[in-house]
């Protein structure tokens, strides 16, 4: 069932869904409220009444109207639900309800904070703690299987987790099997959720897929016990230190992707972290390491990444230092190339151009820069002739004059 509004605050209207003698829609067992905000004063003759939208009993018995509905309930999403408008006080009437039989939770960290406890049964939880002041309640880690966080301040939220006593420092996630985390950036206020200093050791022994952005240095999930199950693993990094790679490292996984906007790729310590996730001893079979828009291409005489099979440069990077460290990737087999800038090395290389790859399969070439339009088709040509083991060849629309005067 969806209850829709264009207004963030609780209008009349939603009341056009129930009759006064509600007759109870007891096969309905999904709820998703969606809240699309509209000029707070539609008209300078006609503003909003905000003070009868906010009107608690009115909210109340609206709230109850819709539980009494639909007393069924198991899965929720909200969406635009304003924490400083009648919608929010809405969603949390509704939400109150049925948080002990909820299945499925998907929206902000507000529209849960009503109630302490979340249901034992619950398996699937997406929020949101883009907002200040509110408490995660309590939840019961062991029937989780998909776990979503985002904007999450503190690493503290891992102490609302478990199900038999709250000061266990084990928390055993036993069926999760897909968890995404993303921190607050650095600067923004990671003030505590709750005031305690208990350390945890996190257990995920059935956990197959984990995302994981803006990482602390500290964080318990760090040190996280997790097993062979797991099989991906996406970790998107802004410090240069990329961390939660250490959880992963000599693992059998499927993919390991990491994705770095640091400014400090071309440091040692990035240098040191890479080149022992991408080193000999990594037995992932798809790696991947994408370098954004803020980053730099490390020196290639620091790099040791035999063990890379794709690298995607967005990161603005002069062509000789793109060659120099494809050299250096023995098993690198897909490139993706973006605002990479041609310098004069490449005039007078084409009679005697030697292999830089046998190993690249695909070339993606997205945004190159050049003094002039043929160091662009000369630079095609020399990708041609210096990787002899390519088989596909991928370009944005702009290069298509380039290619034509092949």
């Amino acid at each position: 069932v969806v209850l829709k509004s264009n207004s963030d605050l609780v209008p009349d209207g939603l009341m056009e869904h129930f009759g006064t003698d509600v007759t109870p829609w007891v096969s309905a067992r999904a709820l998703r409220i969606i809240f699309e905000p509209q000029p707070t004063s539609p008209t300078l003759n006609n503003p909003i009444d905000t003070a009868e939208l906010h009107n608690e009993d009115r909210i109340a018995a609206l709230a109850g109207t819709v539980v009494k509905c639909m007393p069924n309930v198991t899965r929720m999403h909200v969406v635009g639900a304003n924490a400083s408008s009648g919608s929010h006080a809405f969603v949390n009437a509704v939400s109150r309800a049925y948080a002990n039989q909820y299945v499925l939770f998907e929206g902000s960290l507000s529209a849960l904070a009503p109630t302490p406890t979340l249901s034992s049964t619950l398996t699937a939880l997406s929020v949101d703690f883009n907002c200040s002041g509110t408490l995660l309640p309590h939840i019961c880690s062991e029937s989780l299987r998909y776990l979503h966080m985002t904007e999450v301040p503190s690493d503290d939220i891992w102490q609302k987790f478990g199900c038999a006593d709250l000061a266990d420092t084990d928390i055993w996630f036993n069926d999760l099997e897909r968890l995404t985390l993303v921190y607050q950036t650095k600067g923004a206020d990671r003030s505590p959720i709750i005031n305690s200093e208990i350390d945890v050791q996190i257990h995920l022994p059935q956990l197959r897929q984990l995302s994981v952005e803006n990482c602390p240095a500290d964080s318990p999930l760090l040190r996280a016990k997790t097993s062979s199950m797991l099989k991906y693993v996406h970790i998107t990094d802004r410090s240069g230190k990329i961390e939660p790679a250490a959880m992963v490292s000599g693992q059998s996984i499927d993919t390991l992707a990491i994705t770095t906007y640091s400014s400090q790729t071309t440091s040692e310590s990035f240098c040191q972290a890479t080149n022992r996730i991408f080193g000999a001893s990594c037995k992932a079979k798809a790696t991947s390491l994408t370098l954004g828009l803020s980053s730099q291409l490390p020196n290639a005489e620091h790099v040791n990444w035999p063990q890379l099979r794709k690298l995607s440069i967005f990161a603005e990077t002069p062509s000789d230092t793109v060659i120099s460290l494809i050299k250096k990737l023995p098993n690198l087999a897909e490139l993706v190339m973006s605002s990479i800038f041609i310098r004069g090395w490449i005039h007078g290389m084409l009679e005697n151009a030697s292999t830089i790859s046998t190993s690249i399969k695909m070339v993606y070439y997205g945004d190159i820069y050049a003094p002039a339009a043929e160091e662009t088709t000369t630079f095609l040509k020399y990708l041609l002739l210096a990787i002899p083991s390519l088989n596909e060849f991928a370009f944005s629309e702009k290069h298509l004059e380039s290619l034509y005067k092949f």
